[in-house]
């Protein structure tokens, strides 16, 4: 084999390798987009579930307080029975 048909081939699958790579980068570059949406959406839902979240526990604080409450009126009301 020539060195011109040498270097042809070797032209050739330099440019398949170049080729494959940018191919390569193009579906990165998509699945980084594709991942960074869904992070983001993720991160919104986690925010409303956070607000949520923090809105049952104020309720639930309150509930625990108003509970308490009626505790101790049943006790003062109510006589003991030991």
């Amino acid at each position: 084999m020539s060195t011109e048909a040498r270097v042809a081939t070797l032209e050739a699958k330099h440019e398949a390798l170049d080729d494959a790579c940018r191919e390569r980068n193009k579906v990165i570059e998509a699945t980084h987009d594709v991942v960074t949406l869904a992070l983001k959406e993720q991160r919104e839902k986690f925010a409303v579930l956070e607000y949520r979240l923090e809105k049952l526990e104020a309720a639930n604080r309150g509930n625990r307080d108003s509970f308490r409450q009626l505790e101790l009126l049943l006790r003062q009301l109510l006589p003991h029975t030991n």
